[in-house]
């Protein structure tokens, strides 16, 4: 989920109040993760806890496709992003409505 979001690990960690290594440790599930921290890593992702929530606290968390690289993209990027994605939308459903009225 953190690879979908284009989030880099070490940046994720920054985000949620941690060290890299450790971070990398509870993603992978070798340490536990605390509900405190499951709160503050759904609110980054932006989705509710129950999501992503797993009761083993040993699991690893969803990050994504496996080799897939990691890259950064801030979150104020993703907003404008998703903004931009919703006006192409917009746009496309604008041309084909012109596109209706030539024919």
């Amino acid at each position: 989920m953190r690879l979908k979001r284009q989030i880099k690990q070490d940046v994720m960690a920054v985000l949620v109040d941690m060290k890299q290594g450790t971070y990398s440790r509870k993603e992978r599930g070798l340490t536990s993760i605390t509900d405190s921290e499951w709160d503050r890593i759904a609110l980054v992702l932006g989705v509710s806890k129950e999501e992503i929530y797993e009761n083993d606290k040993r699991v690893s968390l969803p990050s994504g496709k496996y080799g897939q690289p990691n890259t950064f993209t801030p979150l104020e990027m993703l907003e404008k992003i998703n903004a931009l994605e919703k006006e192409n939308k917009e746009l496309k459903e604008e041309i084909r409505r012109l596109k209706s009225l030539n024919k």
